[in-house]
């Protein structure tokens, strides 16, 4: 890890669970480094990044991954790959899905990883928009093998369930639209888990520090017969709702759970990342952006957000598609997780869309999307910015 000299800022009793990653108690809070390390790439976009130890495994739309620099060789990897997170090498990992992956999980007991997106196949196997994968040698799991109508946008396992959502409207062809729980082993839909229906695709789920508690985002407006415009609350384990206070009038893309609060990631009328009292759901502050927020985790104590966003509205005030006062900050965005203060970490990403997913890799932040350069270093689809 390479080190530097900063002021620490004290944060306390920051520790919970993510949708890709566990937090560990931190006394200390840090930023990453705004020039990203030196890591393979990738050829086109990068939607899901997961840190399992030193290994990061990316998801996307590319079928090659390059080695460093802009004059670096191809390898094929179609839509899943995996690089040492501390060599930024190639591992020869290569489960060769068949379409575009949008999400990539750990199962709880850190033994197979589950991957969800618009695919069909992987390993010239049939596998229906999700499978589960040995992380060692890539190969998908025969006996899993559950088949969804349509893409999956977000995959969280717990011991007893791995919760799906997406655009589907069937799972094993019976009808089950936009959200399920699945057996993590065979995949056998949960009928136990009776959750009340989305009229709409869920992008994004994470569970509550205890497990108790499922919360939900995305494109609805109700579930079942219940207003809860974008966001929501379920019993993990029966499905049912619970009580949500404050509900939003964009689409939720992406969520974070630390042991008290729910983050997330927000589109429409700019973008925003709001963050909700998790007993609650009451909105505790909000940060205003110019363009749809993508993604959010916590690495070392920080809250990032990634998007298609070039600019912060200091006071929250976005009016005629600007801010009002603006605060430059192109695609990738440091908060407080606490008070939601803008922090000073700041690195220029290039390209329209910028980013699409993070990744916390606990000194590490593991970036994807549409960029070619990060603080005008040559680094296309897959960055890692280290403390």
């Amino acid at each position: 890890m390479r080190k530097r000299t900063s002021v620490r800022r004290l944060l306390s009793g920051l520790v919970g669970v993510g949708v890709t990653a566990a937090l560990a108690p931190s006394a200390y809070a840090m930023p990453v480094l705004s020039h990203p390390d030196t890591t393979y790439q990738a050829n086109d976009r990068v939607t899901a990044v997961l840190y399992v130890g030193n290994t990061i495994y990316i998801g996307g739309k590319f079928t090659q991954v390059q080695a460093p620099g802009t004059g670096g060789a191809f390898v094929p990897r179609n839509h899943l790959a995996a690089i040492d997170a501390t060599t930024g090498a190639l591992l020869p990992w290569d489960p060769n899905a068949n379409g575009i992956v949008y999400a990539i999980a750990l199962s709880t007991g850190g033994t197979e990883l589950y991957a969800g997106g618009a695919f069909t196949q992987i390993g010239g196997k049939g596998h229906q928009r999700i499978a589960e994968i040995d992380p060692v040698t890539g190969v998908a799991v025969s006996t899993f093998k559950p088949s969804l109508d349509a893409a999956v946008f977000t995959v969280t396992p717990s011991a007893s369930n791995l919760y799906v959502g997406g655009d589907f409207t069937t799972v094993n062809s019976a009808a089950h639209p936009y959200l399920a729980a699945l057996n993590p082993t065979s995949g056998v839909l949960n009928t136990a888990f009776a959750a009340p229906a989305p009229d709409a695709g869920v992008l994004a789920t994470a569970l509550s520090a205890s497990g108790s508690k499922l919360f939900v985002g995305g494109n609805f407006l109700h579930l079942g017969t219940s207003t809860q415009n974008h966001i929501g609350a379920v019993d993990a384990s029966t499905g049912a709702l619970l009580t949500w206070k404050t509900h939003v009038a964009y689409p939720v893309l992406g969520l974070v759970a630390t042991a008290t609060d729910v983050y997330a990631a927000g589109a429409g009328s700019g973008g925003h990342v709001p963050d909700f009292d998790q007993a609650s759901g009451t909105l505790k502050w909000y940060a205003q952006l110019d363009g749809n927020v993508e993604a959010v985790t916590i690495v070392d104590g920080i809250l990032y957000a990634g998007g298609h966003f070039n600019n912060y509205c200091d006071g929250g005030v976005y009016t005629g598609g600007l801010c009002q006062t603006a605060v430059i900050r192109h695609h990738l965005l440091a908060l407080d997780p606490l008070t939601g203060t803008i922090q000073a970490f700041s690195t220029p990403i290039n390209s329209t869309l910028g980013v699409y997913a993070l990744g916390n890799g606990g000194t590490r932040l593991g970036l994807g999307g549409d960029f070619t350069k990060i603080a005008g270093v040559a680094q296309a689809h897959f960055a890692q910015l280290t403390e």
